[in-house]
């Protein structure tokens, strides 16, 4: 008797189990991804292009050119000239920023993009390139593809949000 009652209780374990794994999982909304934790803290517009081949060839040109400049380790040779050359585009980068978006600026610009509403009888694509050029005025704003499309969506008027 004590057996089978076991037994019954874990084929209804195993049916809640079940039950369970064919429940939909709930999907984040579109205002999830507004958490100020989520911005991103890399804001460079730069971004490489992710690689889809894995048939690199070596040139044998680039052979050559590393046989004739091996580093031997002697005081005359320098051997940081490529990490030299990275920090010194990257303090070229920050300095054009700064001159050219300055804090007060950028705020104004990532505010601009933030409380976008569209306008009083404005068309929805009127509206969508006009988005689009607040973001192309400050492209290093930071916003996740996410909160760009969630701003946008807040921003447009509710006849459009019903479709």
């Amino acid at each position: 008797m004590a057996a089978q009652l076991q037994q019954l209780q874990q084929q209804i374990e195993q049916m809640r189990k079940a039950q369970q794994d064919r429940e939909p999982q709930p999907r984040p909304s579109i205002g999830d991804k507004d958490n100020p934790h989520t911005f991103y803290q890399n804001r460079s517009a730069i971004v490489p292009p992710n690689v889809q081949r894995q048939d690199f060839e070596i040139k044998p040109g680039m052979i050559a050119l590393v046989k004739d400049h091996i580093f031997h380790g002697l005081p005359a040779e320098i051997p940081g000239t490529i990490s030299r050359t990275l920090r010194r585009y990257a303090a070229r980068l920050s300095a054009f920023l700064d001159h050219f978006y300055t804090k007060s600026k950028n705020a104004a610009l990532r505010t601009k993009i933030a409380s976008f509403q569209q306008y009083d009888g404005e068309a929805f694509c009127e509206a969508w390139e006009r988005y689009k050029e607040c973001r192309r005025e400050c492209p290093h704003h930071g916003y996740s593809d996410e909160q760009i499309l969630s701003i946008f969506y807040d921003g447009v008027n509710w006849d459009y949000r019903t479709l």
